[in-house]
């Protein structure tokens, strides 16, 4: 949920090729390349680190409802006690580093060849801050995801967005966002997709194509903490490959 922001309780694998190959490692590096810009690229990928993730076990939580009776099952909880040793297929691949005041934070599940989808956190330094507008007072519930919404101040997140990705979009006009905001543990969160101008054209035209660029799709999630994040969740197919 909220694309890794509210974590299920998950104990760190520090990796070095094992129990994720060398050859994982360098599958992702290839599909960060294709993804992020240059300039938001590790400068040595040898200086970065990547882990496991792995939710912790399950423990079980026994109550004695009555004295002198058996210990009865009232729950469960996470025990981060136990050391997790490997990765199963599901779990994590972690990656951090920062460039300008961005850090960076892919991460991928571990058993996925190819990868189907990949998560790019960013927390941004005050200088990198999306300002959030208010929700309009006639912007209704049933509204959330079909009409148009400045969420945020249309030039400002486009400068950021390529800035950081490799998306082929020259003007903002050329994606749409819709969305909505909830809140989260006293936290204004903004919750959308971006598309394409040209797929949603596609879309209306021939409901038939399904095949995605990875542009063309992705989910969105912008909080309004201190510091501020901003998530993109990527589908991956076929036509994977950046311009």
């Amino acid at each position: 949920m909220y694309l890794g922001l509210s974590d299920a309780a998950s104990t760190e694998i520090r990796i070095s090729g094992d129990p994720v190959p060398d050859s994982k490692v360098a599958s992702l590096q290839a599909l960060l390349g294709d993804i992020l810009q240059v300039a938001y690229l590790p400068k040595s990928w040898e200086d970065v680190g990547f882990f496991g993730l792995a939710p912790c076990p399950t423990r079980i939580i026994t109550e004695q409802m009555v004295p002198g009776g058996a210990p009865t099952a009232v729950g469960s909880e996470p025990d981060c006690s136990v050391e997790v040793k490997e990765l199963k297929d599901g779990d994590a691949i972690q990656g951090a580093w920062s460039v300008d005041g961005i850090d960076v934070l892919p991460r991928v599940q571990h058993g996925a060849e190819p990868p189907r989808e990949i998560k790019i956190r960013l927390r941004l330094d005050p200088d990198h801050r999306l300002a959030l507008r208010a929700r309009p007072a006639e912007y209704s519930v049933g509204d959330r995801m079909n009409e148009p919404w400045d969420f945020f101040e249309p030039t400002a997140f486009h400068e950021l967005l390529t800035e950081v990705f490799r998306v082929p979009f020259e003007r903002a006009d050329d994606y749409s966002i819709r969305g909505y905001d909830t809140e989260y543990a006293g936290v204004r969160v903004f919750h959308g997709r971006i598309r394409s101008s040209e797929r949603v054209t596609q879309l209306r035209e021939d409901k038939s194509r399904s095949r995605l660029h990875w542009w063309d799709g992705m989910s969105l999630l912008v909080t309004d903490s201190d510091p501020q994040y901003l998530c993109l969740w990527i589908g991956l197919g076929e036509m994977d490959q950046a311009p």
